[in-house]
């Protein structure tokens, strides 16, 4: 129990010094994005998921909205949630209103589904 404890701190640890040194980059790709304030909330850091979400909300792009949405709405963030509704309505041609963007998320569910279907095969 003791070494399970250990390895559990340590990835904990691991998983801190990750999410600030991307917080204090440069610059963060939009991919990223969603994975440091996941990991901001799972370490339960009020300040680090208040830095994230910042990021998050001033970083948002047609690729990253829909997913902002999502973890807005799971951990209950008011401020992101209310950027991404206030993105979505400035920007509703680059996502729900556009041909191309709507087969992409069209085509991801497709795959989604056929690889769910290959495993239940």
């Amino acid at each position: 129990i003791l070494w399970t404890s250990y390895n559990t701190a340590k990835e904990r640890n691991l998983l801190f010094e990750n999410v600030i040194g991307l917080l204090h980059a440069d610059s963060v790709e939009n991919g990223d994005l969603a994975k440091i304030y996941a990991t901001a909330n799972l370490l339960g850091r009020a300040d680090l998921i208040k830095k994230s979400s910042f990021q998050f909300q001033a970083n948002l792009t047609a690729s990253n909205v829909w997913i902002a949405h999502y973890l807005a709405d799971t951990n209950e963030d008011l401020e992101l949630k209310e950027a991404v509704e206030e993105y979505l309505l400035e920007n509703g041609s680059k996502t729900i209103g556009n041909s191309t963007w709507r087969e992409e998320v069209n085509r991801k569910i497709d795959f989604r589904k056929n690889k769910l279907r290959s495993l239940l095969k």
